[in-house]
Order: C-alpha cells, then sequence, then structure tokens
C-alpha cells in the first residue's frame, strides 16, 4: 500500500504539473465570478453575499431581505478556494484570484489519484490503474475544466470519494467507512444540489454490500447500515434549508429565477447529452466509448459497481434532459454531466487490462487520441470564442439546432481559433507571451513525468518528493510571475488605494471588465460593492448600495472605465452626499475618493466680508481627525451683488508655525457654480475635504480660507484687510492604520 501511496502522489503531481502548464488565471463564465465573489467576502469578512459583483444579482442569484445580493450556487465550491485565496492575499508578490482559480486543478488531480486508488483496490495492477487515472486526467473533458471554477470538478471528487469509501466498507466491513461515504454524498449536496439524485444508487450499493457481509435481511440493513450511512446527507440537508433562509429568508428560496425549470422535452435532452453533435458526452470524451465494449465483463465480474455508476449516469442523463439548460450553458462539453466523469472512467480499468494485441491496441489507442485532440482544443481556447461566433450565425442564444446541426458544433467551431492570438494560457493570451513562465511551466511537467516514468518500476524510491517539490515551487514562481504581468495601470490604482486608504473604506467598484483584475490585486479589507451605472439615474442596483455606504460613512472609493465624474450617475449622487477629496487617473480608469464625516461638523457662524462683494456667512467643519483622515468643510457664500471675474476659493490647513500640511484650490461647489455666475443676495453651498498626510504630526492645526483673482493670483482682502480668514483649532491626533 506504500508503493501505492508513492505512485498516486507521483500521478498527482504528474497531472498538476500539466494543468499548471495550460492554466489560464482567468475567469470563463459569470458562473465561477459569482461564486468566488463568495469566497471573496469569506476571507475579507465572513460574509456570504456577492456584494463585490452586485451588478451580476438578476443573472445568478437574488436580493435578500436586508437588500444584498446573494448568490444562487451552493456554498461548498466557494468555502473550498477559501484557503488558497487567503493564502493569494498572504503571500506578497502573489494574486488572490490567481492562488483560488488553482482550486480545480488541485481538485481534478486529486481525482486522479483517487480514481489510481479506486481501481487498485478494485482489484487491477499498478499499471492499469495508473493508466485510468491518466486517461481520466487528460482524454476527459476533466481537462478543460480545470480552467475554470466551475463546481463540477469538486462534486465529481465527492462521488467518486463516496464510491471509494463503499468498495472499502465492502472489503473491511467498518461502518465508519459507510459513514465517510454517506459525509462525502452530503458534501456533494453542498457543492451541487442536484447531487442528491444520485443519493439512492449509493444507498442500493451500501446495502448490497451489507447484507452480503452480515447476511441481514434488506429490512434489517435498512435497520441497521442505513441509519448511519444516511447521517451526514441529513445534516446536508438541514444545513441547504439554512443556507437559504441566512440567503433568502425562506428554507425553500434558491435564487434561481422562474425561467430556471424542467421545460426541455425529455428525447430533446437525452439525445443532446448522448448522441448530438454539440454536446454529446461521448464526442467530447471518445475514450469512454471503450467502456461499451467491456460491458459484458463488467456485468459478470463488477456487476454491483457497474450498477452503481450506470444508474448515476442514467439518473443525471434523465434528470438533467429536463433541464431549460440540459447542456450546461456556456462551457465545453455536457458539463451537466461531468460530475460522472470519474466514475465512468472508473469502468476502463477492465477494459485496459485485457487488451490483448496490436489491432486492439490500435483500435483503443485511436480513441485516446481522438480524445485527447479534442481536450487540446478545449485548453487552448476559450469556449466563450465558440459562444460568440455562434451568434454571428444563427441569432437565437442556444437553440436547439445549434446543437443538432453539425456545422454548428462547438468542437468544429473551437478548432477554427486555435491560432497563438486566441491562446487562453496564462503565460500566452492575446499579443502577450511570457517565455520564462512557459519555461518554468515546461520544467515542472519534465521533472513530475520523469519522476512517475521512474516509478512506475520503482514504486519504493525517494524520487516521488521530485514531483512535489517541483509543483510548490513552480506554483510559487508562476504565481510571482503572473501577478507582475498584471496591467501596469490596474496595479497602479491598486497600491495607490492600498497606500492612502483608511482599514476599511467603501470601494465602489463600477468597472465590470477590470472586476478580476481588481479582486486579484487587492488585498485590503475595504467594503466591495461592484455595480454597472453609467449616464443618467441611479439604477434599481445602485441607488441601494450607495445608500448604504453614505450611512456607513467614512472615506468611499470609487473605481470607474466610465464616464466622468460630471456624467457617472455615482459621482453625481455622491456630489450631493459626500464631499469630494481627490480624483486620480490611471490610464482609462479613475479612482476618485470621496468623503461622508463620521461625526457632526462643527458650525461656526461667520460674517466676514471679502472684497464689498461676498460674505462668508457660516463655516461646518471637521475639528478633531486622525492622521491620514479627512477634514471637511461645509461654507456657505453670500453674493452681495455680482462678482466681477472669477475667483477661485483655497482652502489651506497650516501648524502654528505657519507650514502648509494640505490644501484645496478650486472653483466653487465643485466646479459648478464659478463667481462669475453669482447673483446679489444668492446663498452659495460649497464644500472642500482635505485628506491629511499619514506623517502629519499629532497638534493642533488652523484653516486658512480666502479667495484670489483666477486671473492673476490676487486675494481678496478682507474687511479688517486681511487676505484670507483663520478658523480653528483643528486637532489632529494618531496615525490612521494601514491596511
Amino acid at each position: 500500500m506504500r508503493a501505492d501511496r508513492r505512485l498516486g502522489l507521483a500521478l498527482f503531481s504528474f497531472l498538476l504539473a500539466l494543468y499548471l502548464l495550460t492554466y489560464s488565471g482567468r475567469f470563463h463564465s459569470s458562473d465561477g465570478l459569482v461564486m468566488f465573489a463568495v469566497t471573496d467576502n469569506l476571507v475579507r469578512h465572513g460574509r456570504i453575499d456577492i456584494e463585490p459583483v452586485r451588478w451580476m444579482v438578476t443573472q445568478q442569484g437574488s436580493l435578500g431581505p436586508d437588500g444584498l445580493a446573494y448568490s444562487g450556487k451552493e456554498i461548498m465550491n466557494s468555502a473550498a478556494a477559501v484557503p488558497l485565496l487567503w493564502l493569494g492575499r498572504a503571500v506578497p508578490g502573489w494574486g488572490g484570484t490567481h492562488a483560488a482559480l488553482l482550486l480545480n486543478p488541485l481538485l481534478v488531480a486529486l481525482t486522479g489519484w483517487l480514481l489510481f486508488a479506486f481501481v487498485r483496490r478494485w482489484g487491477f495492477d499498478r499499471r492499469v490503474a495508473a493508466l485510468t487515472a491518466l486517461l481520466f486526467g487528460v482524454a476527459t473533458p476533466a481537462w478543460p475544466y480545470t480552467k475554470t471554477l466551475f463546481s463540477e470538478p469538486l462534486t465529481g471528487l465527492f462521488l467518486l470519494l463516496a464510491a471509494y469509501l463503499l468498495l472499502r466498507y465492502r472489503d473491511s466491513g467498518r461502518m465508519r467507512n459507510a459513514v465517510g461515504a454517506g459525509g462525502a454524498l452530503g458534501l456533494a449536496l453542498l457543492t451541487r444540489p442536484a447531487s442528491v439524485i444520485a443519493w439512492p444508487a449509493f444507498a442500493g450499493l451500501l446495502l448490497y454490500y451489507h447484507t452480503r457481509r452480515t447476511e441481514q435481511g434488506v429490512i434489517q440493513a435498512l435497520r441497521t447500515a442505513f441509519p448511519r450511512f444516511a447521517f451526514f446527507p441529513a445534516v446536508a440537508v438541514i444545513f441547504a434549508l439554512g443556507y437559504n433562509v441566512a440567503r433568502f429568508g425562506s428554507p425553500l428560496q434558491t435564487g434561481y429565477s422562474g425561467v430556471q425549470r424542467f421545460s426541455t422535452p425529455l428525447l430533446l435532452g437525452l439525445a443532446g447529452l448522448t448522441v448530438s453533435p454539440g454536446r454529446s458526452l461521448f464526442l467530447y470524451a471518445p475514450v469512454l466509448l471503450g467502456v461499451f465494449v467491456v460491458l459484458p465483463r463488467l456485468w459478470r465480474k463488477h456487476r454491483p459497481e457497474l450498477l452503481l455508476v450506470t444508474a448515476v449516469f442514467v439518473t443525471y442523463v434523465l434528470f438533467y434532459g429536463r433541464w431549460f439548460m440540459w447542456h450546461g450553458g456556456v462551457s465545453w462539453g455536457p458539463r451537466t454531466l461531468v460530475p460522472t466523469i470519474p466514475l465512468l472512467s472508473v469502468l476502463l480499468a477492465p477494459l485496459l487490462a485485457g487488451l490483448r494485441g496490436k489491432r486492439r491496441w490500435w483500435g483503443f489507442g485511436l480513441l485516446v487520441v481522438a480524445s485527447i485532440a479534442v481536450q487540446l482544443v478545449g485548453v487552448s481556447v476559450d469556449f466563450d470564442l465558440a459562444q460568440q461566433e455562434l451568434l454571428h450565425i444563427h441569432p437565437r442564444l442556444f437553440a436547439p439546432i445549434t446543437f443538432f446541426d453539425p456545422r454548428y458544433a462547438q468542437i468544429w467551431l473551437q478548432v477554427h481559433f486555435v491560432r497563438p492570438e486566441n491562446f487562453d494560457f496564462a503565460w500566452a493570451s492575446g499579443a502577450h507571451f511570457d517565455a520564462v513562465a512557459l519555461g518554468i511551466s515546461l520544467l515542472v511537467l519534465a521533472l513530475c513525468a520523469l519522476g512517475l516514468w521512474y516509478l512506475r518500476d520503482r514504486p519504493d524510491s525517494r524520487v516521488v518528493w521530485m514531483g512535489p517539490a517541483a509543483c510548490l515551487l513552480g506554483i510559487a514562481f508562476l504565481l510571482t510571475r503572473y501577478a507582475q504581468l498584471e496591467p501596469q495601470d490596474f496595479r497602479n490604482l491598486t497600491a495607490a488605494l492600498e497606500a492612502q486608504a483608511p482599514p476599511a473604506p467603501t470601494v465602489l467598484l463600477d468597472d465590470p471588465v477590470g472586476t478580476e483584475t481588481f479582486l486579484n490585486l487587492y488585498s485590503g479589507r475595504g467594503e466591495i460593492i461592484g455595480l454597472n451605472e453609467g449616464e443618467g439615474a441611479l439604477s434599481s442596483l445602485g441607488g441601494p448600495s450607495l445608500r448604504r455606504a453614505v450611512a456607513r460613512g467614512g472615506a468611499i472609493w470609487v473605481i470607474s472605465d466610465g464616464p466622468g465624474r460630471d456624467q457617472n450617475a455615482i459621482d453625481r449622487a455622491l456630489r450631493e452626499q459626500a464631499f469630494f477629496v481627490s480624483d486620480q487617473e490611471y490610464g482609462r480608469r479613475r479612482l476618485t475618493l470621496y468623503d461622508v464625516p463620521e461625526q457632526p461638523l462643527s458650525a461656526v457662524e461667520q460674517g466676514t466680508l471679502f472684497g464689498q462683494t461676498v460674505r462668508l456667512q457660516r463655516v461646518a467643519l471637521t475639528t478633531q481627525q486622525r492622521a491620514g483622515g479627512v477634514v471637511a468643510l461645509d461654507l456657505r457664500w453670500l453674493a452681495l451683488n455680482e462678482p466681477s471675474g472669477d475667483y477661485q476659493v483655497f482652502v489651506h490647513l497650516v501648524d502654528r508655525a505657519g507650514k502648509m500640511w494640505a490644501q484645496r484650490d478650486g472653483t466653487p461647489a465643485d466646479g459648478r457654480r464659478p463667481t462669475s455666475t453669482w447673483r446679489g443676495g444668492e446663498v452659495i453651498r460649497d464644500r472642500y475635504a482635505l485628506l491629511l498626510p499619514r506623517d502629519i504630526p499629532p497638534g493642533e492645526y488652523r484653516i486658512e480660507i480666502g479667495l484670489y483673482r483666477l486671473a492673476d493670483g490676487t486675494r481678496l482682502a478682507t474687511g479688517e484687510g486681511a487676505d484670507h480668514v483663520t478658523l480653528g483649532p483643528i486637532l489632529i491626533t494618531g496615525l490612521t492604520p494601514k491596511l
């Protein structure tokens, strides 16, 4: 068994190294992004909402009773990515998103290891078990799905684990294995609720094994073994219902919309999943056709396990055959059947064990080559390219004809995009090519392949540790490298935000295209709210979010790739409810800081006259603040008559020695009310905010306010002959902690 564990570890390392080579480091669907948003919030705040991608809620979930956005997906896939995301944020120079997207490469490689263990326990030799695991890892859609954050690979791992633990129960009779199998099925439910349809097949296998071992009747087995097996699935159901309550206020509310229902004609779905040129499982994994060759042998020698796999597969086909999106949407192949692939791959073991003669090897070899070729097409290019091309050819999204007419077949369309400029690898994407990352990836793969080859005849050799060590070092280097390859403008923006922001700012991320990159680079604990606003009024999603941000108070950072501050709906709303502090451009993106004072401003009645034209009637300001915080001022000007020209307002923060530490100069009312537009008797509201340096010494400071002519810089004198009015003191205390 020690030799098996070593060879299994070598298989795991080889598959992981292969998946590192084809890793893309980005999301390929809204499903993956929304599940990552839950992971992101779990790590930052311990919450389960998807506010970082709030703009996606109508597509991927629903609003909860608390007004926050929640996903319709279950929790397990998001929770499984938490350690990776935490590590990606904890290690300097890594990216959080990049680290989290290692989840499926790790899970599929682990599934290959478990499949090897299953086949060995099933009674086959190491060669057959290793080949079976390799075929699963490189000749089925499991490989392309390593590039996603879809939950199907984790579901497939749990289903295979349940089968493996039942096989151990068959051999040992230890009830803890049966209980563990139930636990695996419970976790599968918390990954994808539809996995509950497979439970009867596993329960049937347990009862068969139990009655054969104990010679009890089925009724007695139901009383003794079944309750312990069903304990964790029952707990999982209760947890899932509670999770619904936590998100949507009702145990039966899942967040799915009314159009997501079982509305496909059954025969259409069955044909689509099994024989259609668009999404047939056997077209995307031709190697699985080999199972039909050994069905008689499986029936004679491995009938219980064959019945389990058949029941699970048929149940999935029948269940999803009626689902409105039976094919799985924008994905590679029949996404809905991916959880069944590990179990189906198990059935290849008897075929591999029975291959004799060159003719049989050649025939099966052609299936293997075809399968690997299909997966290479899937991993080389983003499957969304073929989907977008299909929309140009046929205007109706997911029309039945697009799955059954060979002209629209996804594989055929995607083959046309397999060109260097379309590559979907982290080391080669679009015009970008990184030879260093490619070289390291190939080196890691070569070392793991060498270790696996060496161990096939020497399973006790210590060379087994070469593969895991190469993978760990490769991951460390590649994550650092890929973070450095992120756009420089975005890296500068994120660095500026983390350097200037207080510990827990609100970040209004009005940039759907840049969401993935921002979440990868930003390691702070800000309250991220993802919006998709433009010109005009705030949307029904943006309005409540903005009101919550203002009610929360403190710093509000707006990141936008849309219209400028004068046109953007978010900025126009914040102009009336918050104090504008600063505006910085980073390429085509804008980082704007607003502040909502957390304490009421102290009002000071004035009456200072400037140039016999303007009177400063009233000032409300922050009188105490920490270094790195914001001093806000709300001014009221009274125009005694029409000013003769345009004047700028200046606001300076100075210490006792007269040294200036912060300032704002500008046209009144954030540029909207030049003094030349003032009319006699009119009161103008004018607001300013001074961002304090983080290194400003604690102590008492003063505010100086005045006006100067825009044309020549001449200051307007007060009635007392000064060129400004002084207010204070402003007490500055200790430094605001960094993020």
